[in-house]
């Protein structure tokens, strides 16, 4: 695997990853600052092919770049300037990564589908939980290398009201019955720059999977059962350009994409962290 730039310098012509001469990446995945890897991590398994590489057990999963909305899923807010292993899937048997436009996503080998990052948008497929139980970060003042404490996987930012700093399952497709389909050709998730489509497949069992009931509450894509007059307490003072995607026209959205991509391609070559 090669780049041509780096955290503080650009290259014009390709340069290898030392990390991947070691381990050698079998899937990659990019965002629009932001980049995911599985690697082989196991000397047995190096020279197997592709699809064997994938159903090999000695794999990681490795995230770097800018990481000002959680999207490489370290729990932090900081730029990851080389590839890191993402430690929460140290257990789990990871086939598929995807990125979106700032958020992440991982497939397991049992159909349980990962996501984290920012998440305004309802693109994660994750509840957002109640705005009071979230606790506010400002990346700029966070020390270099500060993590996010532990229990706090879901926060807040200056610019979101739902960031999501380390992987989360999304259960809602185990709720109603389906898994992730792993062998559907090129991986089961595909992104936009603001919306991701799943690829399903039943669960065996689907006996006790219920879709869930909807109960007079304000539903996004990812079943959020925000009320709306709890969305119109949140306190949107900081929200700067972006704002709150419920509620807007498909204009406004891609006005305020654009507006946070704008904002990440004026500062990424000034942070260093």
């Amino acid at each position: 695997v090669c780049t041509c730039s780096s955290s503080n310098k650009k290259y014009y012509h390709p340069v290898e990853i030392p990390l991947f001469a070691t381990y050698p990446a079998i899937c990659l995945t990019t965002g629009d600052f932001h980049m995911m890897a599985i690697c082989v991590i196991s000397e047995i398994d190096v020279n197997l092919s592709k699809n064997n590489a994938l159903n090999c057990s000695n794999k990681a999963v490795y995230s770097w770049g800018y990481g000002g909305d959680g999207q490489t899923g370290h729990s932090v807010l900081f730029n990851v300037k080389t590839p890191r292993r993402i430690e929460a899937f140290d257990d789990i048997d990871i086939v598929s990564v995807k990125c979106g436009a700032c958020w992440s996503t991982a497939t397991s080998r049992n159909g349980d589908l990962y996501t984290w990052g920012y998440g305004d948008g309802g693109w994660l497929g994750l509840k957002r939980p109640n705005a009071q139980s979230m606790p506010v970060y400002d990346s700029d003042k966070m020390d270099v290398g500060e993590r996010i404490i532990e229990q706090h996987a879901h926060i807040r930012s200056f610019d979101s009201r739902h960031t999501v700093v380390r992987p989360q399952r999304v259960k809602y497709l185990t709720e109603c019955g389906y898994a992730a389909d792993i062998n559907f050709p090129g991986g089961p998730v595909r992104t936009g720059s603001a919306h991701m489509i799943i690829f399903c497949t039943p669960l065996v069992n689907t006996s006790k999977a219920t879709t869930p009931q909807r109960d007079g509450l304000a539903y996004n894509s990812a079943g959020d059962t925000t009320s709306n007059e709890e969305d119109d307490q949140i306190d949107h003072n900081k929200a700067g350009s972006k704002g709150s995607f419920y509620n807007k026209s498909s204009n406004e959205v891609n006005s305020a994409v654009d507006a946070k991509k704008t904002h990440r391609n004026t500062i990424y070559d000034d942070v260093d962290r």
